[in-house]
C-alpha cells in the first residue's frame, strides 16, 4: 500500500491538439491513457515543474505594491526559466497550460519557440510588515503551496537510451563526468534524473547486475551493449525506484513495458514518490492495493 499524502491544492492541466489533461498533485497516483497527446501532456509536465522547482524565493523592497511587485518578479523569473528550459532542450511540447493553487494561477501556451506566460494571484493573502519583509512573507505564503517537487521522467524509449547512455548515471570522476548534455532533450532529461551516487547491484531475471564509474555496466559479465531490452527495461525501473525521494514525481511512459506484469505493478507498488504514468494496460486499483 503506498503511504498517504500531505493534502494539496496544486493542479497542473495542460491542452495540446484538443485533448486537455489534469494533473492533481493530491494524489499519489496519476494515469493518463495512453495517446500521442498523452506523451506530450506529461513531457509538458515535466518540462513546468523543472521551472517551478527552480524558481528562487523572491524578496527585496517592493515598488508600489506589495502583491503586484511579486507578481512581476515571479512572472520574469518563470518565463525566463522556461525559456531556458526550452531552448537549451530543444523541447517544445505544443501546449496550454494553467499551474494552479488555491491562490495563485500561472497560465501560459508554448508554441515552437513562442511562449506566452499571465500570473494571477487569486487570493491575495494579508502583507506582513514592510520592505523586504513584506515581499518575504508574500512569498512565502504564494509559493508554499506550488510544493517544489522533483520529477523524474522515463519516456517509453527508455531502453535505447539506456543502452547509448547508461553508464552516465554514476556520479562524476575526475576522468568522466555525470550526466549527458541538456542539448540532447528527452535523452538528458532521462539520464541526468537517474544520476546516482552510489553504485548499481540489483538481480535481475536471475542475473547479477552491477556497475559503477569504474565498472561497466553488466549483468553476469554480460555487457551492457549485449543485455535484451526486457533487462535494460527492469534496470531503468529499479534504478528509479532506488533514487526517487517522497518528494518526488516519476513520470513513466508506458510502464507495461516492464514484463510480466505482475513484476512491473511489484515495482509501482514499490515507490515512494508520486506516479504519473501513461497506460492502457493498467488501473489505479493495481497499484494502489
Amino acid at each position: 500500500m503506498l503511504p498517504p499524502l500531505l493534502c494539496s491544492a496544486l493542479k497542473y492541466t495542460i491542452s495540446t491538439r484538443g485533448k486537455t489533461f489534469e494533473f492533481d498533485m493530491s494524489k499519489r497516483v496519476i494515469l493518463v491513457p495512453y495517446s500521442p497527446e498523452a506523451i506530450t501532456a506529461v513531457r509538458g509536465l515535466y518540462l513546468l515543474m523543472r521551472v517551478i522547482k527552480g524558481i528562487p524565493r523572491i524578496y527585496g523592497i517592493p515598488s508600489g505594491d506589495p502583491v503586484e511587485s511579486w507578481k512581476r518578479e515571479f512572472f520574469n523569473r518563470f518565463l525566463s526559466l522556461l525559456k531556458g528550459e526550452t531552448e537549451v532542450t530543444k523541447v517544445y511540447p505544443q501546449m496550454d497550460f494553467e499551474i494552479s493553487t488555491e491562490s495563485l494561477s500561472v497560465r501560459g501556451k508554448v508554441v515552437r519557440t513562442a511562449l506566452g506566460v499571465e500570473v494571477e494571484v487569486k487570493k491575495a493573502p494579508e502583507v506582513q510588515g514592510s520592505g523586504p519583509s513584506a515581499m518575504l512573507s508574500l512569498d512565502y505564503q504564494l509559493q508554499r503551496d506550488l510544493l517544489k517537487l522533483n520529477p523524474i521522467i522515463l519516456p517509453f524509449e527508455r531502453v535505447g537510451f539506456f543502452y547509448a547512455f547508461g553508464q552516465f548515471v554514476f556520479a562524476s570522476t575526475e576522468e568522466r563526468p555525470s550526466g549527458i548534455p541538456k542539448a540532447l532533450g528527452i535523452a538528458a532529461a532521462m539520464i541526468n534524473g537517474l544520476v546516482t551516487m552510489g553504485e548499481l547491484r540489483q538481480r535481475v531475471k536471475g542475473m547479477t547486475c552491477t556497475g559503477s564509474p569504474s565498472i561497466p555496466i553488466n549483468c553476469d559479465e554480460v555487457p551492457l551493449n549485449s543485455l535484451t531490452p526486457d533487462v535494460i527495461e527492469e534496470i531503468v525501473m529499479g534504478l528509479a525506484l532506488e533514487i526517487a525521494k517522497p518528494e518526488d514525481v516519476v513520470i513513466i511512459e508506458v510502464p507495461e513495458l516492464l514484463k510480466p506484469k505482475e513484476r512491473a505493478l511489484e515495482i509501482l507498488r514499490s515507490f515512494r514518490s508520486r506516479l504519473v504514468l501513461v497506460s492502457d494496460q493498467l488501473a489505479i486499483a493495481d497499484i494502489s492495493s
